[in-house]
């Protein structure tokens, strides 16, 4: 019997479905995970992994340190027809699961779609953003950003509201996205994120996240995060963010305190395979993509997803310990060490 499993009452409808009575893997709802942890000063590291050699690593990282994490993906990166990288939605999940059981992962986590795009609102973008969360959703996903490109926010809200419904009825997490760049939320932020989650809220829609980045030179304020995440505690609502690769994590320590709850890392399980692919695969990957350094390399990796998921021992052994060094460092620097068990103690006292 793990400590855990007391948590496992919190496992939503979509994951019991997937696993067996006996299962030890405990994947929660953000939507559970952020409630519990309210007025508690961490951050959800949530790491991105579109190749399955980086994941072990991680949830190592997270075991060692008693800590709460979350796995993503993006539609490029574990989309319904494959994205990118060739990885399904399914294959994600199974993958978790499978390492969750075969190495006593015992631990809480979340599984999250990152940035499922609505980039217009046609009827063919529409539909596909539908698709992708319907797969990640009988897949086992826990979390879902919605992410509408820029555009005035009641017609973010509408479309927001309308794919979230299915979602919503599964009690499982909602992440929309603010945008720096559109007019309105330039102008006044915190009044934009009002309207956006009281428009969710009378759609029954509430968002539990909303993503919104520090904008750039010549941006919306520098202050305008804070503005935004002060105005939206009252709902009990975080902010999410995302660190940019090759950004000192320490500079994310402080961002618990300034109303962000979940913490994205989008670009380590590029860099680690890039660093640790056997070259003679990495230069066919990039004679596949027309040339090129960088993650532009990466666009290759469907058409070898055989190579690439059975490359020698050595070099996924590499993948995986470069990726536990890199989220032990992470964790370490934003002081999640026992977010795990601070979960589980409050669960215990307020029960479901």
């Amino acid at each position: 019997m793990s400590r855990f499993d007391p948590l496992h009452e919190l496992r939503p409808e979509n994951v019991r479905k997937l696993l067996a009575r006996s299962s030890k893997s405990c994947l929660l709802s953000v939507r559970d995970v952020l409630a519990r942890l309210r007025g508690h000063p961490c951050l959800l590291p949530v790491f991105n992994v579109g190749c399955r050699h980086v994941l072990p690593g991680i949830l190592r990282a997270a075991a060692e340190l008693d800590a709460l994490v979350g796995i993503a993906a993006s539609p490029d990166e574990a989309g319904v027809d494959g994205g990118t990288t060739g990885q399904t939605p399914r294959e994600l999940a199974n993958g978790l699961l499978e390492f969750s059981e075969r190495n006593d992962f015992v631990h809480p986590i979340v599984l999250h779609a990152d940035a499922v795009p609505v980039s217009d609102t046609t009827p063919a973008e529409i539909d596909a953003a539908r698709k992708n969360l319907d797969a990640m959703l009988h897949a086992g996903f826990t979390s879902f950003g919605i992410h509408v490109s820029p555009r005035p926010i009641a017609e973010t809200t509408r479309w927001c509201a309308e794919l979230a419904r299915p979602l919503q009825d599964a009690g499982l997490g909602l992440e929309v996205a603010l945008h720096p760049e559109e007019a309105s939320v330039a102008a006044a932020p915190a009044e934009a994120a009002l309207e956006l989650v009281r428009g969710l809220a009378a759609a029954k829609a509430p968002p539990d996240l909303v993503a919104f980045q520090e904008p750039g030179p010549g941006g919306a304020r520098r202050d305008a995060a804070r503005e935004v995440a002060d105005a939206l505690a009252p709902f009990s609502i975080g902010l999410a963010r995302s660190l940019a690769e090759g950004t000192d994590p320490r500079r994310a320590s402080s961002w618990a305190g300034e109303g962000v709850r979940k913490l994205g890392v989008p670009g380590l399980w590029r860099r680690l395979l890039l660093e640790n692919l056997p070259p003679p695969l990495l230069q066919t990957m990039r004679e596949r993509a027309g040339g090129g350094d960088g993650a532009c390399v990466l666009r290759a990796m469907k058409t070898l997803k055989r190579e690439l998921d059975n490359i020698p021992e050595k070099f996924k052994r590499a993948i995986e310990q470069r990726a536990f060094e890199e989220a032990l460092a992470l964790l370490r620097a934003i002081d999640a060490a026992g977010s795990a068990q601070v979960l589980l103690e409050r669960f215990l006292r307020g029960g479901k």
